[in-house]
């Protein structure tokens, strides 16, 4: 008999102990009793003597691994994830679970077929066959082929290459196929920034951080390639990290263009039974190179060499709900585990990783020269309540726009907000397109003839009168990307048009194709969200032009300056790649700082914005963490923070280090009927944060279930939510 301690899929901090009198290993599952029915767990802990207290200890139904699922380099992690951001263990150990295996599916992989000629097979080719059969047989004789290219190329159905077994003509062994190309692309030379960069990182055998800080098309992925191909030239595996699944596809497809090593793709994307096979190859020591989105972090690596986190600077590393890790620092944690080298690379660096450099903690690489651009791209600005406005766009931009589409490239238009636009209004009697249960406006959805809020869901039919005096004078205030899409239709009714954001593309192969079609050649115009703002190289492209840039000027969150700066250059890298580019920006305050970062090198930018977070006693020369409150009841809500900063301050004494900002609304205080209330707490850095963290969010929790009140925690908070 032997006692574990299970980590169950809820949000509870605590493991459950259950008695068990068969052997289980640390990581795997088990199926164990929990409330009134039965719940799939995973093995944390295994004790020779039961627990201490006076309580009855249920028993394990049934072990479901004769392995561990989750081996101990990632236990460890995953333990350091939920201890860091205070967020429930069983719920963090579950993320890093396949769908089917978090609900007790069998751990058996489902391999496909490779089918062989035998001798006798080779035999019964000199003899007499059917066409069929020795079309098959004579195939086989120069390579293996699997059961679906068997199919595809023969129509050879199971049960008649069965039959060929059955002759004995064929042998056929389980085996996994990961995509690695045949023919490799051409490997270009290196420039001298480039090989000293690389060189450095072939002699890092041990745990060390490089910020790779590189201007958009000076080769980064270059570094990546060069790197990972001497890296695992004798076995193991690596990590490449993306921010957004549309730049999974181009990332893997130079990965396998150039390396010799199975490379698999992970992110949400991917229907269930993909990601399991995906999981199970990496468990496996199968698939060598993994390039996913942020949850690809908790991949089941066995012999993990390298990671590379490119646009590390990306906020989509941050989860903003449910379990918020940011990737980008459990990578770096999972480098330190392992003893393993990573690379961040980024043409616009956070000022948390510029900070590490600082400080001296991290090693700094510069890569300052496009490879292919003559000249940095011609920056124009256009003041729109100077000039004339036709359809949102400036008549000069209009002007540019048609010249470059005489000369046979392309254009591309970005614009922050999908829709058509962000608020109907009533001229008669002021009504607004109001959500019902958020203090925000509803969007108008011009192709699907909806109110849609972008916040909470809720849709409700385009209304042809007012709902509150029944006016026809319906106004629609501001432009989204659907507007701008009929504005430039208007003014280019021959160009090949194509609007890219999160209405248009549902799926990461409608994304791909989109993106494919940019690269042929057959879109003029394509126009969007900044999905498209970084990680796509389109040597066709010319003329760049974010439509309203003050947008993300007048903005309640401190980081959004830094956020807009990073923003301009990366739209600004997509413009004339490999020739001089016109990036064309409309704004009402061109006398701006942050456009200074057009003309300067980012790290300037990065220098004045640091001296103002250091002034103002901001991340990253501080820590933060953010507690939230929600219920129906707004001053519910705000006395379980106001409780919990009472109960903490009594209870630690007045802490000089630790710094109380609230409670207070959150920026939208009702959201999905709920009202929401927000506590800062600010510490002189991380590791003070952490040190009284536990007991803060004990109280934290105390409140919130004395008062009936949902609480939540965000460590290291990236914006307002």
């Amino acid at each position: 008999m032997q006692w574990v301690s299970v980590a169950i899929n809820r949000p509870l901090a605590a493991w459950f102990d259950y008695s068990c009198d068969v052997p289980v290993e640390l990581g795997a599952r088990v199926m164990v009793p929990f409330g009134r029915g039965q719940v799939v767990g995973v093995v944390m802990r295994v004790h020779q003597q039961p627990p201490e207290g006076d309580f009855t200890v249920k028993s394990v139904t049934q072990v479901l691994d004769d392995k561990p699922l989750i081996n101990q380099e990632l236990q460890k992690l995953l333990a350091y994830a939920a201890r860091y951001y205070q967020h429930p263990a069983g719920e963090v150990v579950h993320a890093a679970l396949p769908v089917a295996l978090r609900k007790g599916a069998e751990n058996v992989r489902d391999l496909p077929r490779l089918f062989s000629l035998t001798d006798t097979g080779r035999t019964a080719l000199g003899g007499s066959l059917g066409e069929k059969q020795h079309q098959v047989l004579a195939t086989l004789a120069e390579r293996d082929m699997s059961a679906a290219e068997l199919r595809e190329a023969f129509k050879a159905n199971k049960a008649w290459l069965d039959d060929l077994l059955m002759r004995g003509w064929l042998s056929a062994r389980e085996c996994w196929q990961g995509v690695v190309e045949d023919e490799r692309s051409d490997v270009p030379q290196l420039s001298a920034e480039q090989d000293t960069i690389v060189t450095t990182l072939n002699n890092a055998k041990a745990f060390s951080v490089h910020l790779l800080d590189g201007v958009t098309g000076s080769g980064k992925t270059e570094v990546y390639l060069h790197w990972l191909d001497k890296l695992l030239e004798n076995g193991g595996q690596a990590l490449v990290l993306v921010p957004e699944i549309g730049l999974v596809n181009a990332m893997s497809s130079a990965l396998r263009a150039r390396l010799r090593h199975a490379v698999v793709t992970h992110h949400s994307g991917m229907t269930d039974k993909a990601r399991l096979d995906t999981w199970q190859a990496i468990a496996a020591g199968d698939a060598q190179v993994v390039v996913g989105t942020r949850s690809a972090i908790f991949s089941p690596f066995i012999d993990l060499r390298g990671i590379v986190v490119d646009e590390e600077h990306d906020q989509a590393y941050k989860q903003q709900d449910g379990f918020r890790y940011h990737a980008r620092d459990m990578a770096i944690v999972r480098a330190h585990n392992n003893n393993i080298p990573i690379v961040l690379g980024s043409a616009t660096p956070s000022l948390e990783s510029y900070h590490k450099v600082w400080q001296g903690g991290w090693q700094y690489h510069r890569l300052a020269e496009r490879i292919r651009a003559d000249a940095p791209a011609k920056i124009v600005m256009v003041n729109p309540q100077e000039g004339e406005l036709v359809g949102g766009l400036e008549k000069r931009l209009v002007r540019a726009m048609r010249a470059t589409l005489r000369e046979g490239k392309q254009v591309m238009l970005f614009l922050n907000r999908r829709g058509y636009a962000p608020l109907m209004y009533c001229a008669q009697c002021g009504w607004k397109s109001e959500c019902p249960a958020c203090d925000t406006t509803m969007t108008a959805h011009t192709h699907s003839r909806r109110l849609q809020c972008h916040h909470c869901g809720r849709q409700a039919p385009l209304p042809l009168q007012c709902p509150s005096c029944m006016s026809t004078e319906l106004l629609m205030l501001g432009m989204g990307t659907q507007r701008l899409e009929q504005a430039v239709n208007l003014h280019f009714p021959q160009a090949r048009v194509l609007r890219m954001d999160s209405d248009a593309f549902t799926t990461a192969k409608q994304f791909d194709e989109a993106v494919a079609k940019i690269h042929a050649g057959e879109v003029d115009i394509v126009l969007g969200t900044q999905w498209l703002s970084k990680g796509h190289h389109f040597a066709n492209l010319h003329l760049v032009a974010v439509v309203d840039v003050d947008q993300a000027l007048f903005s309640a969150d401190y980081r959004s300056e830094e956020r807009l700066a990073q923003l301009l250059v990366q739209v600004a890298g997509r413009a004339g790649r490999e020739s001089q580019g016109e990036v064309w920006l409309q704004t009402t305050q061109p006398q701006h700082p942050v456009f200074s970062v057009l003309h300067t090198p980012y790290i300037d930018q990065a220098k004045r914005l640091y001296a103002q977070r250091r002034e103002s006693g901001l991340p990253p020369l501080t820590a933060q963490a953010l507690l939230m409150s929600t219920h129906r009841d707004g001053a519910r809500a705000a006395q379980a923070l106001q409780w919990t900063r009472s109960g903490v301050e009594q209870a630690l004494g007045r802490d000089e280090a630790l710094r109380w900002l609230g409670p207070a609304p959150a920026l939208m205080p009702r959201k999905d009927g709920k009202q929401r209330q927000q506590l800062l707490l600010q510490a002189s850095d991380k590791k003070h944060l952490q040190r009284n963290l536990p007991e803060i969010i004990a109280w934290l929790n105390a409140q919130g279930q004395a008062l009936g009140v949902r609480v939540m925690v965000d460590v290291d908070p990236q914006g307002s939510d």
